[in-house]
């Protein structure tokens, strides 16, 4: 992978205002440092002061993350797709014991937070998105509806290369037929071979 220098966003300020104010924001509260955190075609690595993304416009959005190992490695990439509005702002906390990005749950907390965020309190701990790229994403997610969104996302909306099934035992009616159908398929379906 080779270094490339950050991009730089380059606004007069009643610009740079205006999509701050009328973008959507995503907030990510105690995410360790180094933790690559990804947004369509851009990734960020976490400093001391991110505490996110700004300036974001208006629709689908995928969203992605890999923890950080303590020997410094990566795991496994997780993902999933969301849907921002105009002047939305999206908050997440870092949980150690998931290594997780997970909704704050408390409806006040995250009110509160999301005033800040409105009130540019926390502006400079969000990195701006690189609307030169903007297009390119648009090009790509311009048929992704909500409705579509609901379809390809997976129980708990999160995107992951490891296999959840054999983490957790079946508990709803949906996980069960879930279950039932991956062993069916699985039978049915001859091994890969390279």
């Amino acid at each position: 992978m080779t270094n490339q220098a950050p991009y730089a966003v380059q606004l007069d300020p009643d610009s740079a205002r205006n999509l701050a104010t009328h973008g959507a924001s995503i907030l990510l509260l105690n995410v360790p440092l180094g933790t690559p955190i990804g947004l369509d075609q851009q990734v960020f690595l976490t400093g001391p002061r991110f505490k996110g993304i700004k300036m974001i416009p208006p629709g689908t959005h995928f969203v992605s993350y890999q923890a950080l190992g303590k020997d410094g490695s990566l795991g496994p990439p997780v993902s999933t797709l969301v849907s921002l509005t105009s002047k939305q702002v999206l908050v997440r906390r870092w949980d150690p014991a998931t290594e997780g990005l997970v909704p704050l749950g408390d409806e006040d907390e995250e009110a509160r937070y999301a005033a800040g965020v409105a009130q540019f309190d926390l502006d400079q701990e969000l990195g701006p998105y690189d609307l030169n790229r903007y297009g390119q994403w648009v090009s790509l997610s311009c048929h992704i509806n909500q409705q579509l969104m609901q379809e390809l996302l997976p129980a708990g909306g999160e995107i992951s290369i490891m296999c959840e099934t054999s983490l957790l035992p079946a508990t709803t009616a949906a996980e069960k037929r879930l279950q039932q159908q991956l062993e069916v398929r699985r039978e049915e379906e001859p091994e890969c071979s390279q």
